[in-house]
């Protein structure tokens, strides 16, 4: 899914679950590794400051 625009609390979870291993996904828990809790922290302020994308995405679908 879209990083942008979503809530803080979310992007600081799903970060930390990447770096434990609770989620996964290859790209991200490489990524997620490497960062510090301030990082996540500072990233989870930018992204949620972000607009949505007005451009639709597979993910937006409601029957996906």
């Amino acid at each position: 899914p879209r990083i942008s625009a979503q809530p803080q609390a979310y992007f600081i979870k799903s970060m930390h679950d990447y770096k434990a291993g609770k989620r996964s996904s290859d790209n991200m828990q490489v990524m997620a590794e490497q960062l510090s809790d301030k990082d996540i922290r500072d990233l989870a302020a930018w992204y949620g400051s972000q607009k949505p994308s007005a451009v639709a995405t597979y993910y937006d679908d409601p029957r996906n």
